[in-house]
This record gives C-alpha cells, sequence and structure tokens, in this order.
C-alpha cells in the first residue's frame, strides 16, 4: 500500500478540490499514477434536475467522451443491476469481475468506445447514491496494465471516504454559494467581527479564517497578510480547535451553514 507521507499528501489534495473544484483534474492525475491506470472521471449529477454538478476527467479524448455519451443508457443498466444485488456501501463495481466474457466480448460500449482505444477493464466506484444525487469515480486501465486487481480496488477503497466527504462539499458550497457571497460582500470590519462573535475568534485569527474562506492555501494567505507560514498555520490549529473542524474545506463547510442559520434568524426577526 502506500507510504503514509504519500497517502496524507493524498488526501490533503482531496480535500483541496473540495474548496477548489478547478484542482479535480489534477488529484484525478495522480491518482491515476498511483493506480498505474490510464484515464479517470469523477461526477456528480442532480437527478432532481437532471444536471450535472461535477463533470472531471482525466486521460479522456473529447472524441471518446462523445462515444462513450452514446452509451450511457446501457453503462447505466448494468450498474443497476449489480446495484439490485444490494452490494456492501465501499464496493467498487470492476467490468472484469462483475461481467461475464461473453458479454464483454460483444457489448456496444466495449467494442466500440473502449477497446478501440486500449481499455480492458474499468472500475467503478460510487461515492453518492441517494434520490437526488448520484456520483462516482470511475478509473480505467489499458491493455498494457491489465485488469484492475485487489490493489487498486484497495487503494479506491481507502481514498473513499476522502472523496465522499469532499464531493459533499462540493455540492455544499454550490447550494450555498449565495451565502458565501453574502458574507465575503460584509466590510472587513463586518466579517471579522462576525466570525469573531460567532466562533470566538481573535482578530488575527479572524483575518486568517477570511482568507481561508476564499480557498487559497497557507502560502497564499500568508503572503496576503504578510505573515510566516508558520504563523498562518499556528492561527489555523486554533482557529480549528476553537470551531471543530478539521481541515480548511470543513471550515468553509461550517461557515457557510452558520451563515444559512444567522441569515434566517435575521429574515425571521
Amino acid at each position: 500500500m502506500l507510504p503514509p507521507p504519500i497517502l496524507s499528501d493524498l488526501i490533503g489534495t482531496i480535500y483541496d478540490c473540495a474548496i477548489n473544484p478547478a484542482r479535480w483534474e489534477e488529484t484525478l492525475a495522480d491518482i491515476l499514477k498511483l493506480m498505474s491506470c490510464e484515464a479517470a472521471m469523477l461526477y456528480c449529477n442532480d437527478l432532481r434536475e437532471e444536471r450535472p454538478l461535477l463533470n472531471k476527467s482525466v486521460g479522456w479524448s473529447a472524441a471518446t467522451l462523445a462515444e462513450r455519451q452514446k452509451h450511457i443508457p446501457e453503462i447505466q443498466a448494468r450498474l443497476n443491476e449489480w446495484f439490485v444485488t444490494e452490494p456492501p456501501l465501499d464496493a467498487a463495481f470492476v467490468a472484469s469481475r462483475q461481467l461475464q466474457p461473453d458479454y464483454l466480448a460483444s457489448a456496444p460500449y466495449v467494442q466500440d468506445c473502449l477497446k478501440p482505444i486500449g481499455i480492458v477493464d474499468v472500475l467503478h466506484q460510487p461515492l453518492l447514491r441517494t434520490p437526488t444525487h448520484f456520483s462516482e469515480l470511475v478509473v480505467a486501465r489499458h491493455q498494457r496494465q491489465g485488469i484492475v486487481t485487489d490493489r487498486e480496488i484497495d487503494l479506491v477503497r481507502l481514498l473513499l471516504p476522502h472523496l465522499r466527504r469532499a464531493v459533499s462539499i462540493n455540492n455544499l458550497l454550490a447550494a450555498h454559494s449565495a451565502e458565501r457571497a453574502d458574507l465575503l460582500s460584509l466590510t472587513l470590519t463586518e466579517k471579522t467581527d462576525y466570525l469573531r462573535d460567532r466562533f470566538g475568534l481573535t482578530h488575527a485569527e479572524a483575518r486568517v479564517a477570511l482568507a481561508a474562506l476564499t480557498g487559497k492555501p497557507r502560502c497564499a494567505i500568508a503572503a496576503d497578510l504578510n505573515l510566516a507560514e508558520a504563523t498562518v498555520r499556528a492561527h489555523l490549529n486554533h482557529i480549528f480547535a476553537k470551531t471543530g473542524a478539521r481541515r480548511q474545506a470543513e471550515l468553509i463547510q461550517l461557515v457557510m451553514r452558520d451563515r444559512v442559520i444567522a441569515r434566517g434568524t435575521e429574515i425571521a426577526a
């Protein structure tokens, strides 16, 4: 399995994606490299409005993605057949294990989309599956890499809780974008006073917390506030201790939820 420092860095990168979805491509590329896989995609669909909330991919050409789109009904049918068997929540659907060789030899999706580019196996890892949302990580293996093994399945399972949480935070921030914009539109004094009153932060901690809400990394926060990175780290540790958040992404999630409640109270009053 992965050395602890590499795993820790990858998990940290996944949580960075929670507050900055533009980083998903870079993170998917890192996952592919560690798994020795060819291509990946991560998406989350709003089933009520039939629209994508998140759609990131690495290693797939535009032509292949367009061809894959034609086979979505077939892909969904095979996944639904698997879901009917009530697999464990952390289980992954692996084509080479769940589908019969005869089917793979004749399936249009395999023959028309995957085989021409040398893909020999695909792993689907559901992240969210609710009446309103469906999200999954899809990882493909090339013929030079061979079919999916227990190693790849175990690695995805190791990352699963972090991927799920990051996608959930993505959805929450998208849903509460108005509250985030509302908070950031206040004057500097109003923002710092709000954070100090709600979470018991010092003035210095509130300034760092505000910078953290923009999604910037520690080094950028330090540069913006003209502080040493070690000082920013210390302030963040104090902020996490006072708010109960463990990471920057959780801090943003917490503040946005609190702002929703605060705005609702203001409106009711």
